[in-house]
């Protein structure tokens, strides 16, 4: 996916398939997290809200980022604490 283009159309069509497809289906179909295939239709949503609003297309840059540590993770519990 490196250097695709997407549309605000693009998106919505995502958004629109995502939301219509079982999470199982989308994760053996393309081999997406399960953790993650919950919340891929609100992200389509809210990248295309940004597309149309800015009136540009989006370029994917890189095929991954990163994520947030789990509630039930050290590392959420250190984010937690109050500084000393």
């Amino acid at each position: 996916m490196l250097g695709v283009r997407l549309t605000a159309e693009d998106l919505e069509e995502a958004s629109i398939i995502l939301a219509r497809t079982p999470a199982q289906e989308i994760v053996d179909l393309y081999g997406i997290d399960p953790d993650r295939v919950g919340t891929l239709a609100a992200g389509a949503v809210i990248l295309g809200a940004i597309c149309e609003r800015l009136g540009v297309a989006l370029r994917v840059v890189r095929a991954a980022c990163a994520r947030a540590p789990r509630a039930s993770s050290p590392a959420h519990s250190q984010l937690l604490r109050e500084p000393s």
